[in-house]
C-alpha cells in the first residue's frame, strides 16, 4: 500500500471512530432535550436537562443557581469546587432606590457525558450552599433571569414553547447591538464593556460599591478558577528557570484563575465618555487597572448577561489573599443578599 493510500485509509478510520464517538456520546445522552437549530447554529446550545443543565458545543456545561446568601465566600468556594465558577451581579437604579442588586453563580464545566457532569454539579452545589447559599434555577427560570436582565421586568419562557416553536434563543435574549471598536449601543442606550487588565497585591480601597451611585445599570462579573496542583507546580517550576534558583513550594503565593468584566449602559454618548473616566478613577485609586474590550464588546456583554451560557473571559493569575479581601470588602456585609423565596 502506498503512503498515499495509507493516508487516505488512515482518514476514513478516523472520520468512523469520530462518528462512532458521537454516536455513542448521542446515546449517553439520550435523556437530554435536544434544542431548536436556529439555536444550536447561533450560539453552540446543543441540549439541556429541564431542571437546569445547558449543554454547548466543546463539551461546556452551565447550570445556574441564584445567591440567597452571601457572595464573600465565592473565592473559597472556587479553591474546593471541580467547576469554573462565575459571580454575575446586575446593579441598576431602581425606582425610589438607590439601587437594586441581585447575584447569580454560574457553574461551568467540561465533558462529552452528562452523568458525570450532573455529579460534578451537585457535588459542587452542595459546596456553593455550604459557603455562599444558593438556590438551584431550572432551565425555564435561568432563560427568564436572563430576558430580565436588560429590560428588569419580567418576561415568560417555557422550554416546550420554545423547542416546538424551533425559535433562535440568542435572538430573544440579545437584542440589536451596534458594535464600535470600544462601545456599542443597544436599543438608543451607550454603553461600554470592560475588562479588569491587573490587580494590585493588596486593596487600598472600595469598588464595586462606589458602582451604586453611578446612577445606571451596570453587570460585574467575576470567574473563578481554582489551580489544580499539577498547574501549581508547573508554575513554580517556570518561576525556578526564569530566576534560575529553587523555590520553596510554600512561599510561593497562592492563586487562582480570575477575569473580571464590567459592563455599564447609559443614555447617550457624552455621558458614557464621563462614566469610563468615573470607573477608571474608582478602580485606580485602589489600584487596579482596568481597560475597555477592544474589539470584543459584544461577546463581552452577551457573556454576561446570559450569565456565562455565551462565553468570554481574560484570565490573570491573582493571589487568593487579594480576591478575598476584594470579596471581603464589597460583599461581607448582608446588602447582596436576596430572599430564597422570591420570584424569580
Amino acid at each position: 500500500m502506498t503512503k498515499k493510500k495509507e493516508r487516505v485509509e488512515r482518514s476514513r478510520e478516523e472520520r468512523k471512530a469520530e462518528k462512532e464517538r458521537k454516536r455513542l456520546i448521542r446515546e449517553a445522552n439520550r435523556m437530554l432535550i435536544s434544542a431548536p437549530k436556529k439555536t444550536a447554529n447561533s450560539m453552540g446550545f446543543l441540549s439541556f436537562d429541564p431542571s437546569g443543565a445547558f449543554c454547548f458545543d466543546g463539551g461546556r456545561w452551565v447550570k445556574v443557581f441564584e445567591v440567597t446568601g452571601s457572595i464573600k465566600g465565592a473565592v473559597k468556594a472556587a479553591l474546593k469546587v471541580k467547576s469554573r465558577i462565575r459571580i454575575t451581579e446586575r446593579i441598576a437604579p431602581a425606582k425610589g432606590e438607590s439601587h437594586t442588586a441581585r447575584a447569580f453563580v454560574s457553574l461551568i464545566a467540561e465533558g462529552d457525558i452528562y452523568e458525570p457532569v450532573r455529579e460534578q454539579f451537585e457535588a459542587d452545589e452542595v459546596i456553593l450552599q455550604e459557603m455562599i447559599g444558593v438556590r438551584s434555577l431550572t432551565v425555564d427560570e435561568a432563560i427568564k433571569v436572563i430576558l430580565m436582565q436588560l429590560g428588569g421586568e419580567k418576561r415568560s419562557f417555557s422550554y416546550a414553547s420554545f423547542v416546538r416553536a424551533k425559535r433562535d434563543l440568542l435572538k430573544e435574549i440579545s437584542p440589536e447591538i451596534v458594535e464600535e471598536r470600544d462601545h456599542f449601543q443597544i436599543e438608543g442606550s451607550f454603553g461600554m464593556s470592560m475588562f479588569f487588565m491587573e490587580y494590585p497585591d493588596e486593596v487600598s480601597g472600595d469598588t464595586l460599591s462606589l458602582l451604586k451611585e453611578l446612577g445606571c445599570p451596570v453587570f460585574v462579573t467575576f470567574d473563578l478558577v481554582g489551580i489544580s496542583d499539577l498547574d501549581k507546580e508547573d508554575y513554580v517550576r517556570t518561576l525556578e528557570k526564569r530566576y534560575s534558583r529553587t523555590l520553596n513550594r510554600d512561599s510561593v503565593q497562592e492563586f487562582l484563575n480570575v477575569s473580571g468584566q464590567l459592563t455599564f449602559l447609559c443614555d447617550s454618548k457624552d455621558a458614557m465618555e464621563i462614566i469610563k473616566k468615573t470607573v477608571d478613577t474608582i478602580f485606580a485609586r485602589a489600584g487596579f487597572l482596568i481597560s475597555p474590550v477592544f474589539g470584543g464588546q459584544k461577546d463581552s456583554f452577551l457573556s454576561q448577561i446570559s450569565l456565562g451560557l455565551l462565553d468570554y473571559k481574560n484570565l490573570r493569575n491573582v493571589g487568593v489573599e487579594t480576591m478575598n479581601e476584594i470579596f471581603r470588602r464589597e460583599y461581607g456585609g448582608n446588602q447582596n443578599e436576596v430572599r430564597a423565596d422570591e420570584d424569580v
